[in-house]
């Protein structure tokens, strides 16, 4: 029987949950002592775990052989073992990996179809430390941030609670998702159509497995992406709440205050666009944002009446088609007013003026 190889009981039971702080590279790697005192020791190789070990209570090799698959996150890994000189031929276990790094315990099934439960004991010759430090997240969240992307691109992310929203940078490639812990569901958005991904963050934050489907269908990945650094400039910038680079227009006795340009990653993360109108006697100004050259799609407008000389900050709401919105979209800032707080019959209405907003990754 192999009950012997499995040796204690269970320290821990399988959870899903990441380890807290980061595992080194290839933790599974190193020299394990089981429960009956024998060692076993164990190589990785990315997902792949191979590993050799003598017969249950003795020392002698060889004895039994191991073969593994890791999580992305090394947080647990599934094994089958067999020999053809110890008692028994073989079975399968899984065990999931303390957040030190120095333990991993689990449950299997025997080649009887006997159940039994382990717990193993690190005891070197592996990757040390045991922890590394986990990246300090970007604000928003571990997501935010630039990321590699097949080579030679880079992803520009930002988290706002669940919502993740990117793009590619310099490329009409944008992408909205969902996060649940290390696991974000997305779907991209190109010219030819969308596709999907699902991405898995590493445990120390600086890197991210990502498979998925293409446009047509096609299986995607995986593709692995290496965190960069934090956004920074209008990228970081929360449209309700700040005017990146502004820009004045003037109309007669109004002013509007308006972005001169917008991330395409601030504009999907926001829920409006900050501009502040002012008018120095009673007017009725409507501020608009809107898309298209020759086709207009209107984005949004706020309609605000002086009744005397005055000034007011409003926000105008982001659409959801600005998710489809790519870095060729020509996007525009209109101010239209007229004199006077009530409409008089034959009052002139000047035609708007009309500003170009740029927009960038």
């Amino acid at each position: 029987m192999w009950l012997v190889l499995a040796g204690a009981a269970v320290v821990g039971a399988l959870a899903s949950a990441a380890p807290a702080v980061a595992l080194p590279a290839n933790p599974w790697a190193g020299t394990w002592r089981t429960g009956d005192g024998s060692l076993v020791t164990l190589t990785q190789s990315g997902s792949q775990i191979t590993g050799a070990g003598p017969c249950p209570g003795t020392t002698a090799l060889p004895g039994v052989t191991y073969a593994g698959t890791a999580s992305a996150d090394n947080a647990t890994a599934s094994f089958s073992y067999q020999s053809t000189v110890c008692t028994g031929t073989g079975g399968n276990f899984s065990g999931t990996m303390s957040e030190d790094g120095k333990t991993f315990s689990g449950s299997g099934t025997t080649q009887y179809g006997t159940g039994f439960s382990f717990a193993w004991t690190y005891q070197g010759g592996g990757t040390e430390p045991r922890q590394t430090p986990a990246r300090a997240p970007c604000a928003g969240g571990p997501w935010s941030g630039r990321w590699t992307a097949r080579g030679t691109s880079v992803l520009s992310f930002a988290q706002n609670g669940t919502a993740l929203s990117g793009t590619l940078v310099g490329e009409s490639e944008t992408i909205t998702g969902t996060i649940s812990g290390r696991t974000a569901d997305a779907t991209f958005r190109i010219p030819e159509g969308t596709g999907t991904w699902r991405m898995t963050l590493s445990a120390d934050g600086n890197s991210f497995t990502t498979v998925g489907t293409t446009t047509s269908g096609a299986p995607l990945g995986p593709e692995t992406s290496t965190f960069i650094g934090c956004s920074s400039g209008p990228a970081g910038v929360d449209l309700a709440s700040a005017i990146p680079v502004p820009q004045t227009l003037t109309g007669g006795p109004t002013t509007l205050i308006a972005p001169g340009t917008v991330s395409l990653v601030s504009l999907t993360r926001s829920k409006c666009v900050l501009v502040k109108v002012t008018s120095s006697r009673p007017a009725r100004v409507l501020a608009s944002i809107f898309s298209g050259r020759r086709s207009i799609r209107l984005f949004g407008q706020k309609r605000v009446v002086f009744r005397a000389a005055g000034r007011r900050t409003v926000c105008i709401p982001v659409p959801f088609r600005a998710h489809t919105f790519n870095l060729r979209t020509r996007l525009n800032v209109a101010l239209g007013y007229v004199v006077g707080a009530t409409p008089r019959r034959g009052e002139t209405k000047p035609p708007p003026v009309i500003r170009r907003i740029k927009l960038v990754p």
